[in-house]
């Protein structure tokens, strides 16, 4: 939300990729300590794996999941604003995405 302009004091932040990228996402924060990667307790039939990490005080959440998966399947292009940061162009979900995937998801978390 603060990449998209919002006034808001991240705490954390959720990098959302494909399971099959985990060992990528392993390797580029190898310089960093990291949690080993495990399963989550699936909301869905969908599996996910998370791995976790702090970088200047900030907690990140890297999770991955298969296509099918809450996250997953909504990476799509259309479904993504590009925010320039730095020289760099960071993929985010549309804020009305990323909304309806935490609605969606914590009515799950409730329902299990």
């Amino acid at each position: 939300m603060a990449l998209h302009g919002m006034n808001v004091s991240p705490r954390d932040l959720d990098i959302v990729i494909n399971f099959k990228d985990m060992k990528k996402a392993e390797k580029a924060f190898e310089d960093y300590v990291t949690s080993k990667t495990k399963s989550l307790q699936p909301l869905i039939n969908c599996l996910a794996w998370d791995i976790l990490l702090r970088i200047n005080d900030v907690e990140i959440q890297i999770l991955g999941e298969n296509e099918e998966g809450e996250y997953c399947r909504e990476l799509k292009e259309e479904n993504l604003d590009f925010i320039n940061l730095n020289k760099k162009d960071i993929p985010c979900f549309k804020l009305k995405i990323d909304a309806n995937i935490y609605e969606r998801t914590n009515k799950l978390k409730k329902q299990s």
